[in-house]
């Protein structure tokens, strides 16, 4: 581990050499980790893809006012 100096070093190895450091399911996960990004999985898991853009059908004021 003396070739890692920095959060920027760890993230630019190589998948083999994560699994050389980490062990083989260890460096298999970090690898997945660093090189996945989350932001896709969650955006569409939420919905908030689908409702990009769109007025909601019914305005929190006049819910508000109904109840």
């Amino acid at each position: 581990m003396g070739k890692i100096e920095s959060l920027r070093d760890f993230v630019e190895l190589s998948k083999e050499e994560m699994i050389s450091i980490l062990g083989e399911e260890g460096g298999k996960k970090a690898y997945n980790f660093v090189h996945t990004d989350s932001r896709r999985v969650g955006f569409g898991a939420m919905g908030l893809a689908s409702n990009a853009g769109r007025r909601p059908s019914l305005p929190i004021a006049s819910a508000a006012r109904a109840a």
